[in-house]
């Protein structure tokens, strides 16, 4: 299992691999093995249904939602985007994820 080392309160790590190498299940095996406290994910293939208290299919849905929490809450948010295409989407939700800060981003298939 991927580790990294996140002491300096920053922590990156990419899974890269082929079709069918276990991208998603190591990434979810990763969810599971590491309790976190904001979770945001990009689920174009609606794979991460365990892994989020809230589901978006749209932009303004995933923001509204994040709004809508007060300051530092705990959140896990999915996002199946079905109002833009694959890349405009994965943009914006990178763009959420840099405005929000301190969470664990999950990008899956874009």
């Amino acid at each position: 299992m991927p580790e990294f080392d996140s002491r300096d309160g920053y922590g990156c790590l990419s899974i890269a691999g082929t079709r069918g190498s276990g991208k998603t299940l190591t990434a979810q095996a990763l969810l599971i093995k590491r309790s976190v406290r904001r979770r945001l994910i990009f689920d174009p293939l609606d794979e991460y249904g365990d892994f989020a208290a809230y589901s978006a299919r749209s932009a303004n849905d995933v923001r509204d939602y994040i709004s809508s929490l007060p300051d530092d809450s705990e959140f896990s948010v999915r996002y199946i985007p079905e109002d833009l295409p694959e890349q405009e989407a994965a943009a914006y939700l990178a763009d959420v994820a840099w405005s929000e800060g301190d969470l664990v981003y999950v990008m899956d298939e874009a």
